[in-house]
């Protein structure tokens, strides 16, 4: 009997500690030392913290639940720092004053190579940023130095807006086509259905489509659309 019981606490354990998910993160900043970080998702609209620690030596470690797969963030207090997905194994967040880098497990490498295509592509707008502010302390009128710019911004823009796309539509039965799809549209204070987003959800299987932020983001966009 004692036997008995304790190999069913025994799986008890082994079972749990399997849809564990643990954190290890640097970051760089000495200003950071000391200083709590925190794992918090929302949940039904709720902000929920997951785990906490304190930053010591520009490293720290948490763990959480990964019964389920979802969207959470690294926060500095009531600040989101870096989002990434609770998935099962060992998750590795690191922050520098140049970079973010999130990895270990698959949903999390495949958010890293977005983070670091995406990251190249703002690199390159901010070059076309700088010659533009460079052109006009040479003597180039303001306009003068958009319309030498523009045509490679909007070149840029385009492959901004390309990029999210094609990582939305490849996630579309996980977790990160919703989030990738609401870093995109978060911002645009009135959407509008065009070609390109109706041709996005009509792809779409149901899981996309019922995810919360995605429904409510169509609905508005429906409606502008209609007037």
């Amino acid at each position: 009997m004692k036997n008995s019981l304790l190999l069913l606490l025994l799986s008890m354990i082994f079972i749990s500690c399997g849809n564990d998910f643990r954190v290890k993160g640097t970051i760089s900043s000495d200003v950071i030392n000391g200083e709590y970080v925190y794992i918090k998702r929302v949940q039904n609209g709720v902000t929920l913290t997951v785990d906490s620690c304190k930053v010591q030596h520009g490293t720290f470690e948490m763990s959480g639940s990964a019964d389920s797969v979802y969207i959470t963030s690294l926060y500095i207090g009531n600040v989101p720092i870096l989002p990434f997905v609770a998935e099962k194994g060992s998750i590795e967040l690191q922050i520098t004053d140049n970079a973010v880098i999130v990895g270990g497990t698959p949903l999390n490498d495949e958010l890293n190579a977005l983070i670091r295509k995406q990251a190249a592509l703002e690199e390159r707008m901010a070059e076309f940023e700088r010659l533009e502010t460079s052109l006009i302390l040479n003597g180039s009128s303001a306009e003068a130095a958009a319309d030498c710019v523009s045509d490679s911004i909007a070149a840029v823009g385009a492959a901004v807006e390309a990029l999210m796309n094609s990582y939305v539509r490849r996630n579309f039965d996980n977790v990160l086509g919703p989030c990738i799809f609401a870093l995109m549209y978060s911002a645009v204070p009135a959407p509008i259905l065009d070609d390109k987003l109706n041709a996005l959800y009509n792809d779409a299987p149901p899981s996309f489509r019922n995810d919360a932020f995605v429904k409510a983001f169509y609905d508005v966009a429906r409606e502008n659309a209609a007037r």
